[in-house]
């Protein structure tokens, strides 16, 4: 019998606007979901178990958590990952060191769920819309998302949200449209936005040809069923039966009911963290992922449309690249990361382990930025190439990758 873990993290169970701002948007929010799973067999799991009870006794010691209060994810300030592992402080550096000591076992199962919720409010307004011509729409979606999601116009998407009737949906397409043969003309010739143009170019011939055959309001209340369609699509690709797995879920009654719909489970359970040690430990993988993820965000943001004049202060010409800060590293943090990064190196074999919706950049940008590591066999190596080398490299490196998504037509995805 296996036993598998549920937590997540950033998760907003409503998409909601509150004056004027997204909540996804505000400094608190994230634009990514994250969900992680982890898993082990019945006689590895007291193994594990044991480990992490020294652990977390270890860490409440020295981060002053009360005995009989959890340690959560969170107890890792937001602060620590503001520019990656290079602003990891000394304690953050020995908790992950021994907190993924813990996992560096091949006997463990993992799964990392990140899903844009840009998507979502894309997805539910393009419900309404139907086209007059045939075309792949996974890219399609993919372009518009992206798009949205860089040129950050929340009254746009406030609109697409709001939308009551069939004549919001036409307004809203005009006002999208309109949005995106501006973005094409204040680029110019840019060789920074040729690839973005030409999907633009092509999205807008698309769009031509779009009406409104019925009209659906809006659901933009969080879907949790994906999660447990990636999650199943795990078992089956590690040749593990449903009925032989037990599931446990931190306490959330939606991500239960969708987990007890999707799958046929020997056990479900929607558990107290406190009660579990598996569900502490997602907690933290949770965090961790999600933080890294949001300082990408955060970093790579390209600005916010508040009135018409913003456009003008995008950047259409230089490249948008990570601070060399981030490549600032010691060498116990050069450390940290690598060995992070070989945990997960070997699941990368399995193509559920990770799984995203059709926006799937930044969780791309996230596993590239630990993949970077293993470029320089040593912290000797990884010295001799300047910071600002590194932030241009590692840019490169994220380009080529998205590249590649780009050509397939966007991410595979739990649906």
């Amino acid at each position: 019998m296996w036993n598998f873990y549920y937590d997540e993290a950033f998760h907003d169970r409503n998409i909601t606007v509150k004056d004027g701002s997204i909540n996804i948007y505000r400094d608190n929010g994230s634009d990514i979901y994250i969900g992680f799973f982890h898993g082990y067999e019945d006689k590895k799991e007291s193994e594990i178990w044991e480990k992490y009870v020294c652990f977390e006794k270890k860490y409440k010691a020295i981060f002053t958590v009360d005995e009989d209060k959890e340690l959560k994810g969170t107890i890792i300030k937001k602060k620590n990952y503001r520019f990656g592992f290079s602003s990891f402080l000394d304690n953050t550096i020995c908790f992950y060191n021994d907190f993924f000591d813990i996992l560096d076992d091949e006997q463990i199962i993992f799964q990392i769920c990140m899903i844009s919720k840009t998507e979502l409010i894309v997805k539910e307004f393009m419900h309404n819309v139907a086209f007059k011509i045939n075309f792949n729409k996974e890219p399609f979606l993919y372009s518009i998302i992206k798009f949205l999601y860089n040129y950050r116009d929340q009254k746009l998407l406030i609109h697409m949200m709001q939308v009551k009737n069939l004549k919001d949906v036409y307004i809203v397409l005009e006002e999208l449209k309109y949005l995106i043969k501006t973005v094409i003309q204040k680029s110019g010739t840019s060789k920074k936005k040729r690839a973005e143009r030409k999907a633009l170019e092509q999205v807008l011939f698309i769009l031509e040809f779009a009406y409104v055959p019925v009209f659906r309001i809006p659901q933009l209340s969080w879907r949790y069923e994906p999660i447990f369609i990636g999650f199943n699509k795990l078992l089956a690709e590690r040749g593990i039966a449903q009925k032989d797995v037990s599931l446990y879920i931190d306490n959330e009654k939606r991500t239960y009911e969708a987990a007890k719909i999707k799958g046929k489970y020997y056990r479900c359970l929607s558990c107290e963290s406190t009660e579990y040690i598996g569900i502490r430990i997602s907690d933290i993988l949770a965090h961790f992922f999600g933080e890294i993820a949001d300082a990408l965000e955060l970093e790579l943001e390209e600005g916010e449309i508040k009135q018409k004049s913003d456009l003008d202060n995008f950047q259409y010409v230089s490249k948008r690249m990570l601070s060399p800060e981030w490549f600032n590293v010691s060498e116990q943090q050069f450390l940290l990361w690598r060995k992070i990064e070989n945990i997960f190196y070997r699941y990368q074999f399995y193509e559920w382990t990770g799984y995203d919706g059709t926006f799937c950049d930044y969780p791309i940008l996230t596993f590239a930025l630990l993949e970077y590591n293993l470029l320089y066999k040593t912290y000797d190596d990884f010295k001799k190439v300047s910071l600002e080398l590194h932030a241009d490299y590692f840019n490169t490196y994220c380009c080529n990758k998205l590249n590649d998504i780009y050509i397939r037509g966007g991410s595979s995805v739990a649906e």
